[in-house]
């Protein structure tokens, strides 16, 4: 019998690949006949294009192809199937739809197909190379070939149809008896952080599955105490209804509110909620369509007509999870489900919520612990997932075990974690029902760090760390060991089930602990040294969230990816990391800030003139990033180019209405200085003049912040210090001006200033002394100072 893997590689790298390339070549050569090459290759970037050509003549110059390409057409891979459906879908796709709505949700479909083809294919991205292939995976990939074939060319797809139906392999052969029709898209998270091996519940989805079937009723409320499995149920109905595919209904989106969660016995806080108010709940709408980039200029009102529109046209099953965590105003997001949707959509709406919310006692299934029957099926799934010896368990044991977690999934696996660790069935129980459930997790989880390897600990830790789905080149930078080794640690912490398999965010696969364990690792972990080490290094790594979280949490992922490749001098990395992520958001002044850092710290030699060009393109959208403009400002002044230094910072001040200005009134007011130092070195003293008052009045902007602000002159010391000594320069360049002028004009008027500026200069040196002992450059500067003006001695107080 043939592996899944040799069944899949048959039909998409063969059957599917070849006639896609095929449909394309004749389709562009066609409508393109002189321009073709060019058109071709337009939804690629340039250095991408090149990448594909030299990828597919290495294994012929080697001469380990003899094939010749036929034409630039046969560089293609499925990989990259996706840019061109999407840009040329009305070229290469002849869709009999008069209805527009119809037409772009075919459109939608055909894409979500190309995009799981990929995601599935690739073994780093869908499934471990050494591991066969999953029959669903194995069944989803084909299918979806088959489905887009169907457009292109008929032959190939019934070829593919016999080759996924006549597999020896019972699962793919048992999924293909599924009806023809089938859910694409949505916003379901991966079962395995929701709902593993999900078992029983008869009576609470035969509910759902009436009340979705009831044309009159459109909303539902499961309802129940945390860890009792009201999420997991929701999610089981969700991935029934989606493989079930009603005629009705066109997507599936789950949105989850949790902001606490149930932790043995108490309510522990999730950081990154998908929505916490109405604003973020649309925008999550209108991602699962496929429709964000609709919301960029939209305010709330409107985007509420256009997700209106959209679960009006294109019926969805909405499931709001743990909606009663949503306080205040921001229940304005519930309000807007339960009755504004509800009364102009046939979109169905499923919440669940930990009581019973007013006015759903008619529409509510309650959720208590497993029944025995159900939650001894559950234990023994977990034995046999946990890989324990099912010898020990008898069905007393096994009980008991249901009986003092009180019939919940949650605090049954956890316990059952005791048994992983060495203890038997019995002596667990003993432990759980002294110490009420959540010593008895502790205990488990410091069992389990009993049996990792010390690198492994480590990778546990940053991942608890990491605020959400962390990549493998953060995690290599945090715990400082090479990607190529983290994957041993990482299979580690997945047998014991620790850490699940990667999700694709952005073509990134990033890895994520379930929220009970991250708790329970930072508790276990806090205080200690290591604890506090990779507190610090993450924290200098991340990027915080921005405005819009699931957009902005994408941005940053790109962003900290790039960070973490500059750190291991990867700067060929980290430039095609926001690349990638600038064909996403091209226009997002975050990415091109942080591109312009990359090419400012790019070695061995800085790349200026591509920082300069990212840097104004970031100011250009507005950046209302301080680190951006200083960054650039910092490489503007390294070149000695005073003039775009203050260009620089004047721009940048002009945007940072919230952010302390510190740093590039610093800039200005050095560069101004600086600039009119050169101006007194050629002479042109009235412009020298001018240029030391501009200075002075940046300078004396940024003390006056200081000293209102005491705070900043600990985190901004650095910068206390120089905003010292450049108006130290500043007035020293204000003092030789005034005497060059005396020297020329003989005027006593000017010998008065100069003597006033002396006054002024020692008053500055005095506190420069007192406020910055410890600054060296203090009393360097005095002593060079009192050389060159005598008489400023006796206007000092403060002793060197």
């Amino acid at each position: 019998m043939e592996s899944r893997n040799t069944v899949c590689f048959e039909g998409i790298s063969r059957v599917y690949r070849n006639a896609v390339v095929k449909h394309i070549r004749l389709r562009f050569k066609s409508k393109y006949p002189d321009t073709w090459l060019d058109e071709l290759t337009s939804p690629f970037r340039k250095e991408e294009w090149d990448n594909i050509q030299s990828s597919a003549r290495i294994p012929r110059n080697t001469g380990e192809l003899e094939s010749e390409l036929e034409d630039e057409f046969d560089l293609l891979s499925v990989n990259h199937f996706y840019n061109l459906f999407d840009k040329y879908f009305e070229v290469l796709f002849t869709i009999n739809i008069s209805n527009e709505t119809e037409h772009r949700q075919q459109k939608q479909a055909i894409l979500q197909w190309t995009r799981t083809i990929k995601r599935l294919r690739d073994p780093v991205l869908g499934h471990p190379a050494e591991a066969d292939i999953t029959g669903p995976d194995a069944y989803m990939m084909l299918d979806s070939a088959r489905r887009i074939l169907r457009f292109i060319d008929c032959d190939a797809a019934k070829l593919l149809e016999n080759l996924r139906d006549k597999s020896d392999d019972k699962e793919i052969r048992d999924l293909s008896l599924y009806d023809e029709r089938r859910i694409e898209g949505g916003t379901l998270p991966s079962r395995e952080l929701i709902a593993p091996r999900f078992v029983g519940r008869k009576h609470e989805l035969d509910s759902l599955l009436n009340w979705f079937k009831d044309p009159d009723s459109r909303i539902w409320l499961l309802a129940g105490d945390g860890g009792k499995g009201k999420t997991s149920i929701a999610y089981q109905f969700a991935t029934s209804i989606r493989d079930q595919a009603p005629k009705d209904l066109e997507i599936v989106i789950w949105m989850s509110a949790k902001a606490h969660r149930f932790l043995s016995g108490k309510v522990v806080d999730i950081e990154s909620p998908d929505f916490y108010d109405l604003n973020s709940a649309l925008d999550q709408v209108l991602f699962a369509y496929d429709a964000i980039e609709l919301n960029e200029d939209m305010n709330v009102r409107e985007k509420k007509e256009v997700c209106l529109n959209y679960l009006r046209e294109l019926p969805a099953l909405v499931i709001l999870d743990d909606i009663d965590s949503l306080e205040g105003r921001n229940r304005e997001a519930m309000t807007f489900f339960t009755r504004d949707a509800y009364g102009v959509t046939s979109s169905k709406i499923l919440l669940t919520s930990r009581r019973i919310l007013f006015g759903f006692e008619p529409t509510v299934t309650q959720i208590s612990g497993l029944e025995e029957l159900d939650g001894l099926k559950f234990i023994g799934s977990r034995i046999e997932m946990h890989k324990l010896d099912s010898s020990l368990f008898t069905n007393k044991t096994m009980k008991k075990i249901h009986r003092v977690c009180d019939g919940s999934p949650l605090f049954m696996e956890d316990l059952l974690r005791l048994v992983k660790v060495g203890e038997t069935p019995t002596k667990a129980v003993e432990l759980w029902s002294k110490q009420t459930g959540q010593a008895a997790r502790e205990y488990a989880l410091k069992r389990e760090f009993e049996l990792l390897s010390d690198k492994a600990q480590r990778v546990l830790l940053s991942c608890a760390l990491f605020n959400g789905a962390v990549a493998l080149t953060d995690i290599s930078v945090a715990v400082s060991i090479a990607e190529e080794e983290l994957h041993s640690s990482i299979e580690e912490l997945q047998d014991l089930f620790l850490v699940s398999k990667p999700h694709i965010i952005e073509d990134i696969p990033r890895f994520e602990l379930k929220q009970n364990t991250r708790k329970l690792v930072i508790d276990i972990m806090k205080g200690t040294d290591l604890y506090h080490r990779l507190s610090k290094i993450i924290e200098e790594i991340t990027v915080r969230p921005l405005k819009s979280r699931r957009k902005q949490n994408a941005i940053s992922g790109y962003i900290n990816q790039a960070r973490s490749c500059v750190r291991l001098g990867r700067y060929k990395d980290a430039e095609s990391t926001l690349l990638r992520a600038l064909d996403y958001h091209p226009e997002n002044s975050d990415l091109h800030g942080f591109l312009g850092w990359v090419y400012k710290s790019w070695q061995p030699r800085q790349r200026y003139t591509d920082a300069t060009k990212a840097f104004t393109r970031a100011a250009d959208l507005q950046s209302s990033k301080r680190d951006m403009y200083w960054h650039w400002c910092q490489m503007e002044l390294k070149r000695k180019e005073w003039t775009s230094a203050i260009t620089i910072a004047e721009r940048g001040l002009e945007c940072l209405v919230s952010s302390v200005p510190v740093p590039l009134l610093w800039v200005s007011g050095y560069a101004h200085s600086r600039l009119a130092k050169e101006m007194y070195q050629q002479i042109q003293y009235g412009r020298a003049e001018q240029g030391v008052r501009t200075a002075k009045l940046r300078l004396d902007k940024a003390l006056r912040i200081f000293s209102k602000n005491d705070y900043l002159k600990t985190e901004m010391l650095s910068f206390y210090r120089n905003t010292f000594r450049a108006t130290i320069l500043n007035i020293e360049l204000d003092i030789l001006i005034k005497e060059a002028q005396q020297d020329s004009r003989f005027l006593h008027s000017d010998l008065r200033r100069i003597d006033r500026e002396l006054r002024v200069l020692a008053q500055l040196l005095d506190r420069w002394l007192n406020e910055c002992p410890d600054d060296p450059d203090a009393y360097t500067e005095r002593q060079r100072l009192i050389q060159m003006f005598p008489t400023i001695r006796t206007h000092l107080k403060a002793s060197a």
